[in-house]
């Protein structure tokens, strides 16, 4: 720590100039090419600027070079946890753990990373850890807040929470922390009040953002409402989430065996049903459509959040158009394109909830495909149907003898609607599933 590019490129990622600390490593590395830490702090900031390969052959380097370095493993876990790659992350922040279990920064380190993979009891237990050898430790206490939350301990998560903004009332990350406290209480303003701070110490905090986006959404009493339950469910691991998912559905279905026979409990099971769909898939996008109105909402959203959300709101669009048809012209063609657009709302719902990568692309290709699937579907039967009544007025064909090729039309059409519906229940396992 002697060399003064070294200090220096401490100081500059501790500004969040990431590619300036990289070029400072860079020269102390050039000058001496072994130099462990800087190999794992060079891993870090590259990290920061999204390079993954060569952030990860960094850290690899510095733990090849210096293998009982307590310091090393712990910039490795920090550099794989901002990448993503959370199970590895989590690997070598416990090995720093066992190679220096007095630092705290250990510690809070691998509780972060147990936070992100909501492993909440773990994460309390590190970051308590941590606060056992400093007790003003910000990344400790916020973790221990925020686990608190999860675990339904809210009064003991507020009392963290105000330790930490005494301990540092500067810190974006305790400002973010405090915010998502606040938005799981249901004070939404005070929450906004706490991003909007986070944000202006760190303009890119992640965390801080994505808690704005939520609290701004959440002054919506319908959203607010989907929120708590989403926030509910954020308690459980991902297994558990899909077991939920898929537990709902089955209990759907047996409640509409158990009513048969009896219409109107059908039609209220029914209803039940599709607005629990609606609320639980489509509110996210719906409301980040809404949300681009709002000019701190339209900054706040992401351009991988804003097209599922225009995508999503032209597709309800359609739907209620359709609705419109069929309500005020009474053209079966106006009901079965609401159905159509309805139901392909929620493969494109699928897309905004899925994170991102090969999961994100995989679901749009299938929105994709299906939404040309319904078009050319609908088309395709839109123009055997106009044949077949071309031929009746011509007195080629009789109007009470449907031709086989308008019901094999229609069939494909109602084909492809079945495929909206399985494709949807697929990428919901898998959207829950997919957290590391």
């Amino acid at each position: 720590m002697n060399d003064p590019r070294l200090r220096k490129a401490i100081l500059l990622a501790g500004q969040n100039r990431h590619d300036l600390a990289a070029d400072e490593l860079r020269a102390v590395l050039a000058a001496e090419p072994d130099h462990a830490f800087a190999h794992a702090w060079l891993g870090v900031q590259l990290a920061e600027l999204g390079r993954r390969d060569e952030a990860v052959r960094e850290v690899e380097r510095a733990a090849g070079l210096a293998p009982d370095d307590a310091v090393v493993w712990w910039a490795q876990g920090l550099a794989l946890a901002k990448l993503g790659r959370l199970p590895a992350a989590l690997v070598a922040a416990q090995r720093a753990v066992r190679l220096d279990p007095f630092q705290e920064d250990h510690h809070g380190l691998a509780a972060a990373i147990l936070l992100q993979q909501k492993r909440w009891q773990e994460a309390l237990h590190a970051a308590e850890e941590a606060l056992r050898l400093d007790p003003e430790h910000v990344q400790a206490l916020n973790v221990r807040a925020l686990a608190l939350v999860k675990l339904g301990r809210g009064g003991e998560a507020r009392s963290t929470m105000e330790a930490a903004l005494r301990a540092d009332p500067e810190d974006a990350q305790t400002h973010a922390a405090q915010g998502w406290t606040l938005l799981h209480h249901g004070d939404a303003r005070g929450a906004i009040v706490h991003f909007q701070e986070a944000l202006r110490r760190d303009a890119d905090l992640e965390a801080a953002r994505a808690g704005l986006v939520e609290a701004l959404k959440a002054r919506n009493r319908v959203y607010r409402a989907v929120l708590r339950a989403g926030l509910w469910m954020d308690r459980f691991t991902a297994g558990r989430q899909a077991l939920i998912l898929v537990g709902a559905f089955v209990a759907y279905r047996v409640a509409l065996s158990a009513s048969e026979g009896l219409p109107v409990v059908q039609n209220v099971t029914i209803a039940l049903w599709l607005t629990l769909v609606v609320l639980s898939w489509g509110a996210r996008p719906l409301f980040n459509f809404l949300l681009l109105a709002h000019p701190l909402g339209r900054r706040a959203l992401r351009f991988e959040e804003r097209w599922p959300a225009v995508w999503f709101g032209l597709t309800v669009g359609a739907a209620l158009v359709g609705v419109g048809a069929w309500a005020g012209f009474g053209t079966p063609f106006g009901k079965l394109g609401a159905l159509a657009f309805g139901l392909l709302a929620l493969p494109v719902a699928i897309v905004a909830m899925m994170p991102g990568g090969w999961r994100r692309a995989a679901a749009a290709i299938v929105a994709a495909a299906l939404l040309l699937g319904v078009l050319a579907t609908f088309a395709s039967w839109w123009i055997e149907i106009a044949s077949w009544q071309t031929q009746v007025a011509q007195g080629l064909a009789s109007a009470d003898a449907k031709p086989a090729a308008v019901d094999a039309a229609a069939g494909r059409f109602f084909a492809v609607l079945q495929a909206c519906g399985f494709s949807t229940w697929l990428g919901l396992v898998l959207a829950a599933t997919a957290r590391r």
